[in-house]
């Protein structure tokens, strides 16, 4: 009886006879396993699990939309069920239990593989399979006739079961004494071989089957040891065949070609050690052994140099000096591809710790990936050609078959290759010179396949760095987490968790630059020491401006943008190729810095868009601009002029005027008395300046220059703060102190008007009138010729600016430029000393009018009274007039504001006539032209 492995193993070779013998035998164990671990009951299955993994197998099915195989599973699951219930036996009396189908149908489960086509035939002709109708009529016939046994008797001879010889039947015999006779052919018996003649025929060829794997066996042996003995005399061990000496008696060009060989006459003409030599497919296996990296015995590696190992064989037809050169250049050649292996295998090896791994560059990573491709490319056409070699392929042209040739063949298909990758390598840990040096090598080669190589490389190398800028464009710059501060402090937590930027990218943060400062806009992020990447083209303002754009706008909206999608450069180089259509060509020069400038200028542009939009829309930036010109620049009228006014009554009454706390809380009590719903009163302060007194100031002079030290601070919310940064509101914080000066010195001759009352001197009324006329000209000129123009130009130009960066500018711009010409710039220092002295000479002038008049009343004394009332009168009259001082005399002053003026006319038309040719030289000299023109009428 057979065993069980026995019988295991014919059900495989029956259900699986495409398996080889070793899957064979794996089959035959594993089912023998399940059927033992059965018998022991470990893995017995009750009839409910299997009924559950039939179902499941036919959802599976209809979900696969496989209707046959889902119907076929139905209906064998229904016909099993049936006969469980009706415990009905099978056909043919198969020796099957009910009991034990579970274990049956689990061990069909267990070696059933995926359906396949032909699962799915079989499923579709069990279900349309006809049922069986019993036996046909012919059949029926056949049975009876069978029946009756239709071939037994005497006449019929001997039968099968008669036999009593070993070997034939009788009827062998009488059919070979029957062939001699002319009976036919149907009178021959029908012989059949015998069950001993079947067995010993299935034994010789058993045993001739052992007698042949014998003798194949001991044919492997022999070729083996044949082998093994061709091993032991191979020339890697032996160092090649000793070179037999030259024949003697050798005349003449021809026998030396016929009867010798380079390496001979070449060792003839000298004295030598004992040369070996190898053949020339030897040597080309050297060759191909030094370039895949592994050593022989004319090629040796130290510290990955190879090197031509002194001494070594020689090949019959080369020279040692012929062959030098050949050898040297190839030997430079393993070298090359042996380094670009030795730094792939440092650069993907892993890491040592974390802190090394984040260390490494990504840059020099996927370069070393790129490297690696590019050495695999050439191990796979050098293992091409020795395979070809070990097979005996038939040579062509395109193998090369000699050392010379496999050199020339080495050069033009990968040498200057191997010459840039080789020349990249100590480039690779600056990711920027690496990207600029590939895209330098793109550009100089004209060879299209080594440009297209180059190209390739400069793709795979560039990934990190573009994912690293995309992140920079698409998510912005790195923000605190409290960026969003109180609107009116504008205020940022300066210890708040800042995020860092990849180093892999040519950004960098200048951690000496805080959030509140007023150029981090300019210098908070700037780029990096290596430069901006020559293949970006002139991209940089934009990418800088974009990546803080967008960073701001994430701070303030939140993180849930719709962030554009960044495609890989790659596919932005195979669409412009797609676009240019049959006109590009693998290989043609693409202009990466115009094609990255066309793909990311639209996401950089609507981004710094964005920003303006939210600047002016949700920040109020027209509303802050309205309150800051309208505070610094004296545009507010009526609060501005309410200001002034409390201001200047609290100087006449000699009220303390010059202390933080009285000026700020009267500028903004002014501002909410006139109703000023265009500035927030608690946003303003006003300080005095660091050279004004503690006491409260009378003299008109010191007034003038404590005036002149006034600096009014407006805290614009953040972010409006990078616009308005501190430099630019102390321009215009110098100008309101000299607007107010200006405004201080007409109040001062207004009140000289006042106090003369009709009575005038000639002499003192044509200097206030010259006073009056200089300063209403140079306030005329300042508010409506220089302050309201250069706003509304200023306003316009704003309106036209998308960039936060420009916009930066041009408020800074606009702000010196206001300062110019109001004369505080250190070119002009001069024209402000002669601008201030009249100031001066105007706010003193009350004082000699109070003086002069206090004289001309001591003329009208009653002649009346006594000698002694009169004296008294006289010496009270002389003592007012002393209070002025000597170097106020009219005449004197008179002469000394003619030659001020005179000194202020002939500096601003040395202004209008200077400067260049540009735009913004001639708007600067068309309006220091129009103050020239209205002080020509001095003269008059």
């Amino acid at each position: 009886m057979p065993s069980l492995a026995e019988l295991t193993r014919q059900l495989v070779d029956h259900l699986a006879p495409v398996l080889n013998d070793y899957q064979k035998v794996y089959a035959a164990e594993y089912v023998q396993k399940e059927l033992s671990s059965d018998t022991k009951g470990s893995t017995r299955r009750e009839w409910v699990d299997v009924l559950t993994k039939l179902n499941a197998a036919e959802r599976a099915a209809r979900v696969r939309v496989q209707e046959n195989l889902a119907d076929g599973l139905n209906k064998c699951v229904g016909g099993l069920v049936g006969m469980r219930e009706n415990v009905t036996g099978w056909e043919d009396d198969l020796p099957i239990q009910i009991s034990n189908l579970p274990q049956h149908i689990q061990l069909l489960l267990n070696l059933s593989s995926p359906p396949s086509a032909t699962t799915h035939q079989f499923a579709y002709e069990y279900l349309h399979r006809q049922p069986s109708s019993g036996m046909s009529e012919d059949q029926k016939l056949y049975r009876e006739i069978m029946d009756a046994e239709p071939f037994s008797g005497d006449h019929w001879g001997k039968g099968y079961d008669e036999e009593v010889t070993r070997g034939w039947t009788d009827s062998e015999s009488s059919s070979d004494d029957g062939r001699a006779t002319d009976s036919s052919v149907d009178d021959e018996e029908i012989v059949t071989p015998s069950i001993e003649r079947l067995a010993l025929t299935r034994r010789e060829e058993a045993r001739r089957q052992v007698e042949e794997r014998v003798r194949e066996g001991e044919r492997r042996l022999e070729s083996a040891q044949v082998a093994l003995d061709t091993l032991e005399r191979a020339y890697w061990r032996t160092g090649g065949e000793v070179l037999p000496p030259m024949e003697q008696d050798l005349f003449g060009w021809k026998e030396l070609l016929t009867r010798c060989n380079a390496a001979s006459l070449s060792a003839s003409m000298g004295d030598g050690p004992e040369i070996k030599t190898i053949s020339a497919q030897q040597l080309q296996r050297e060759i191909l052994f030094a370039l895949a990296g592994r050593p022989g015995v004319v090629f040796a590696f130290d510290d990955d140099v190879c090197n031509l190992i002194p001494g070594h064989p020689q090949t019959r037809h080369m020279s040692n000096v012929a062959s030098s050169g050949v050898l040297g250049n190839l030997a430079h050649r393993a070298t090359q591809l042996n380094s670009i292996r030795r730094f792939v295998k440092t650069q993907t090896a892993p890491a040592s710790s974390p802190s090394a791994r984040r260390a490494r560059p990504k840059t020099q990573e996927a370069f070393a990936e790129a490297c690696r491709a590019y050495v695999e490319s050439v191990d796979s056409w050098i293992s091409n050609i020795e395979t070809a070699f070990a097979c005996g392929s038939a040579v062509d042209d395109s193998i090369p078959s000699t050392p010379l040739s496999l050199l020339a063949e080495l050069d033009r298909t990968f040498g200057d290759r191997l010459d840039g990758i080789v020349s990249l390598i100590p480039l690779s840990d600056d990711p920027i010179v690496l990207l600029n040096s590939i895209h330098s090598m793109y550009t100089s080669f004209a060879d299209s396949a080594y440009r297209q190589h180059s190209l390739d490389l400069f793709l795979r190398t560039v990934r990190p760095v573009w994912t690293v800028l995309g992140r920079w464009i698409v998510d912005g710059m790195p923000v605190p987490r409290s960026l969003s501060a109180d609107e009116v402090t504008g205020q940022i937590d300066l210890d708040a968790e800042e995020g860092t930027i990849d180093p892999e990218i040519w950004i960098k943060r200048d951690r000496d630059v805080s959030w509140t400062d007023e150029d981090f806009w300019e210098t908070g992020y700037v780029v990096g020491e290596g430069g901006w990447p020559e293949w970006m083209g002139d991209t940089r303002d934009m990418v800088l401006e974009a990546g803080k754009a967008r960073g701001l706008l994430r701070g303030m909206m939140g993180g849930d943008q719709d962030n554009e999608r960044w495609d890989e450069l790659r596919s932005i180089i195979e669409r412009d190729a797609e676009q240019r259509g049959k006109d590009s060509q693998a290989g043609d020069l693409v202009n990466l810095g115009r094609l990255i400038e066309d793909h990311i200028a639209p996401i950089c542009q609507i981004t710094i868009f964005q920003l303006r939009r939210v600047l002016e829309e949700d920040c109020g930036l027209e509303q802050h601009l309205e309150a800051v010109e309208g505070v610094m620049y004296l545009k507010g009228h009526w609060s501005m002029a309410h200001w002034l006014d409390t201001l200047h009554t609290r100087m006449r009454k000699g009220y303390r005027w010059n202390d933080m706390q009285s000026l700020t809380s009267g500028l903004r009590d002014a501002i909410e008395e006139t109703d000023g719903q265009w500035l927030n009163p608690a946003a303003v302060r006003m300080s005095p300046g660091r050279d004004s007194s503690r006491g409260a100031i009378t003299e008109p002079r010191d007034i003038l220059r404590a005036l002149g030290a006034l600096r009014v601070t407006y805290n614009v919310p953040y972010p409006l703060s990078i616009l308005f940064t501190s430099t630019s509101l102390d321009l215009r914080a110098a100008v309101f102190g000299f607007l107010v000066q200006l405004d201080y010195a007409k109040r001062r001759l207004a009140e000289n008007a006042g106090v003369r009352g009709g009575r005038m001197d000639h002499t003192l009324d044509l200097l206030a009138h010259r006073l009056w006329w200089f300063i209403e000209t140079l306030w005329t000129w300042i508010t409506e010729r220089v302050i309201s123009v250069q706003t509304d130009l200023f306003r316009a130009k704003l309106a036209k600016t998308s960039s936060l960066k420009d916009m930066i500018g041009l408020e800074l711009e606009h702000t010196r430029l206001i300062r110019d010409f109001a004369f505080l710039h250190d070119h002009t220092a001069d024209l402000h000393e002669h601008v201030m002295a009249t100031l001066a000479i105007a706010v003193e002038l009350p004082q000699r009018v109070s003086g002069d008049t206090a004289h001309r009343a001591s003329r009208h004394v009653d002649e009346s009274e006594d000698e002694a009332e009169v004296l008294g009168e006289k010496e009270s009259v002389r003592g007012a007039v002393d209070t002025v001082p000597s170097d106020l005399d009219v005449s004197s002053l008179n002469d000394d504001l003619k030659a001020r003026v005179q000194a202020i006319r002939e500096a601003v038309e040395r202004l209008a006539f200077e400067g260049g040719m540009s735009d913004e030289d001639v708007e600067r000299r068309s309006v220091w032209a129009m103050l020239s023109f209205a002080l020509d009428d001095w003269r008059r």
